[in-house]
């Protein structure tokens, strides 16, 4: 029972971040000027974050009424509304504020789906895993849909990756420890790349940081799938998630060409690193190897 409610508490939870990120208001003079937005990799995922969402809430009332307990209405009418707005605001004659109230309600839904659920993490390294699958999120989410409001959500989804490394340092083993020093590598590398890349000129150097960052993280989820603590669940998830680096480089080679073709695989890339750590998570609560 425990383990099904974490699973649906990160679906619910990843599900409403991701619309939040699809909500943020973007400036495209064509849909301001038509009311039409023909990104469809963007609707495909408002869609599935609804299905998502609904799946949840459906299966919150049934553990409460389950508990005899009483319906968290606050955070149904917050969450399951800014879904369902969310989903209105997908019809081109529906008016703008719909997708803003979605955007505040289901922000302010976010802080509170945590207690909701009752998720109290066993290990402090999950915790740490939890904050890097947002912040993962958060990054890959920019590359489906490139934006000023993502990549500044993207930014500060780094903080949230740093502060999950070090929790996540805390209770692992040796090939752990070694693959969350090789995952901080990579991310420094990653922001001397970007900021190479404004500098004129510099843009050669940028790319060989950028390659040293891909190989750093590629061989961190490969110690990652070593470890004792993440058990056998734990190391099929570090393998997806190396898989999901592979069809990230696809997709910024997609990019080169067909944008739209780049925005699908990167959605696909995005399903990967959410099903990795969520593996990575429940493997490392139901460890019995986490060391302090």
């Amino acid at each position: 029972m425990k383990t099904e409610t974490i699973k649906n508490f990160l679906k619910a939870h990843c599900c409403t971040l991701v619309l939040v990120l699809a909500l943020l208001p973007e400036f495209d003079l064509f849909a301001m000027m038509t009311g039409i937005d023909l990104n469809v990799a963007m609707i495909i995922t408002q869609l599935v974050c609804v299905v998502g969402i609904g799946m949840s809430l459906m299966k919150l009332m049934a553990q409460k009424r389950e508990r005899q307990e009483p319906l968290p209405v606050p955070f149904m009418a917050l969450n399951g509304g800014g879904a369902f707005l969310a989903l209105l605001s997908l019809i081109p004659s529906m008016p703008d504020w719909m997708g803003y109230v979605a955007l505040i309600a289901l922000f302010v839904s976010l802080f509170m789906t945590k207690n909701i659920w009752l998720v109290q993490w066993q290990q402090m390294p999950t915790q740490g895993a939890f904050l890097i699958l947002l912040a993962l999120l958060m990054h890959i989410f920019n590359f489906v849909n490139n934006t000023t409001a993502t990549s500044v959500a993207a930014f500060i989804g780094l903080f949230l990756y740093f502060k999950g490394l070090s929790q996540l340092k805390s209770g692992m083993d040796q090939a752990g420890l070694e693959a969350a020093d090789k995952l901080k590598l990579a991310i420094i590398l990653s922001i001397i790349a970007v900021v190479l890349d404004l500098i004129p000129m510099m843009g050669w150097l940028a790319v060989i940081f950028s390659v040293l960052a891909f190989v750093f993280e590629f061989m961190g989820y490969g110690r990652l799938s070593c470890s004792a603590v993440v058990g056998a669940e734990g190391a099929r998830g570090a393998g997806m998630l190396r898989n999901s680096m592979i069809v990230m480089v696809v997709a910024a080679v997609c990019s080169l060409f067909l944008d739209a073709l780049a925005s699908f695989v990167a959605l696909a890339a995005l399903l990967m690193a959410f099903s990795g750590w969520v593996q990575v998570i429940m493997g490392i609560e139901s460890s019995e190897q986490t060391i302090y």
